[in-house]
């Protein structure tokens, strides 16, 4: 990152200046929006591929979830699948 240290020197705490520090910010904004709509569509619009992407508990929620919000009567859908919530709510993600 010596690039964007406008301010370097060996021993000072903050080496961005404003800019330094506006570009980053900006670079790590696109990093996660960019990851989101990647992930996003990878689990919803190809479909077909989604399973290789994408845990099969994660892709059961999505199918359970659509099945939820087309039913007046969603909440024994909900019931029913408790235990697999659960397990996606207590998921590590591979950094954990």
């Amino acid at each position: 990152m010596h690039h964007i240290n406008a301010n370097y020197e060996k021993y000072r705490g903050v080496t961005l200046d404003s800019t330094s520090h506006h570009l980053l910010t900006n670079h790590n904004t696109w990093i996660y929006i960019t990851s989101m709509i990647e992930a996003n569509e990878r689990a919803f619009t190809n479909t077909a591929n989604a399973p290789q992407y994408v845990p099969q508990n994660i892709l059961d929620c999505i199918h359970i979830f659509e099945d939820m919000l087309t039913t007046s009567n969603w909440l024994p859908i909900w019931k029913k699948h408790i235990p697999l919530f659960d397990s996606i709510k207590s998921m590590n993600t591979p950094d954990s």
